[in-house]
């Protein structure tokens, strides 16, 4: 850990860099969220656009987001209003998207310790029965106390019911076998959660560094404190501060629901859109091309990203953020 007070923030080590970038690239939610958009959505033809938009969408917007980081050696707070002082607020949307993650990752964590720990101890029975997820996370103490094992490692939405409760039942009726897939999957899912709970810490923690000047180790403690805090608060949320909301999507929300409707299904598409009109019509294509190639490398699909930074991202963008959102139905609701 850092001792100092740096004007410029790293990550805490090799470690930390590897479990971010995994935690980043394989998030929690891919696993916790993309079975259920999958099969809500059309099974294979969703999977089959899904990796489309990944070789296209993600190719683009992922080179975008290195050479933005390489050109400025700043971090996404400091970054946009380096390239265009107009847009210094969107590294402020930026940083708000891990300030609202963190409230509920290290909570879902504490979901997939309780399932592993019940498929550790017993044949997983137990976690198929009916009611076993609700009255787990409408406990008071429990969630909680789970919540805690895992930061000590390091109303529901569809789609934790159907990781927690149809995937128990299916593992349920694999016999012998089941609790054995049981233990790999949560370890698995676990191990998703502890790097995406690392990579939104690191994220939190150089920003805020850049904020408050102040030393890392400070800053860890600070949010790991906002971290608690607000976790705590999410388990309460289905008891204690229980209440039922209806998003613009239709979906009916909780507390935890609603931060993930406004990190997930809001402002990451959102920031995406403005990136895209940011690269494609301010600044231009040809910034991002002549930082790939500036030490002698060729970027071989330079014509490509120019096309699709320009004239498909933001138009896929604004159709995906009004469809994320519900926007698409209220505005052409017949």
């Amino acid at each position: 850990m850092c001792k100092t007070k740096n004007k410029h923030s790293g990550f805490s080590g090799s470690l930390g860099f590897v479990l971010a970038a995994a935690g980043s690239a394989v998030g929690v939610g891919n696993i916790w969220r993309f079975p259920y958009l999958c099969a809500k959505d059309g099974d294979g033809l969703f999977l089959l656009v899904y990796l489309v938009l990944v070789l296209t969408f993600g190719f683009t917007l992922l080179t975008t987001d290195v050479a933005i980081g390489r050109r400025t050696k700043q971090n996404a707070l400091n970054a946009f209003g380096t390239l265009h002082k107009k847009w210094r607020f969107l590294g402020y949307l930026t940083f708000l998207v891990p300030t609202l993650i963190m409230t509920y990752y290290s909570v879902i964590g504490g979901w997939i310790a309780k399932y592993f720990a019940v498929y550790l101890v017993s044949a997983g029975t137990q976690a198929a029965q009916d009611g076993f997820f609700t009255s787990f996370i409408t406990s008071q103490v429990s969630p909680i106390v789970f919540m805690l094992l895992f930061l000590g490692v390091d109303g529901m939405a569809s789609g934790p019911s159907l990781t927690f409760i149809s995937l128990s039942r299916v593992f349920a009726s694999m016999g012998g076998v089941g609790r054995i897939v049981g233990i790999v999957f949560f370890l698995a899912l676990g191990f998703a959660a502890l790097t995406s709970c690392v990579s939104v810490m690191e994220t939190l923690v150089a920003n805020c560094m850049e904020i408050f000047h102040k030393s890392r180790k400070e800053m860890c403690a600070m949010v790991g404190v906002y971290s608690l805090v607000t976790a705590v608060t999410i388990c309460l949320g289905y008891n204690v501060f229980y209440f039922e909301l209806t998003l613009p999507n239709g979906s009916a929300a909780q507390l935890l629901d609603v931060m993930d409707y406004i990190s997930n299904s809001f402002l990451m598409p959102f920031i995406s859109l403005l990136t895209s009109i940011l690269i494609g019509w301010v600044i231009g294509p040809k910034w991002v091309i002549d930082e790939v190639e500036k030490n002698g490398e060729h970027f071989g699909r330079a014509k490509l990203y120019s096309v699709m930074m320009r004239y498909v991202v933001p138009v896929v963008m604004l159709i995906l953020f009004l469809t994320s959102t519900g926007f698409w139905n209220l505005l052409f609701r017949h």
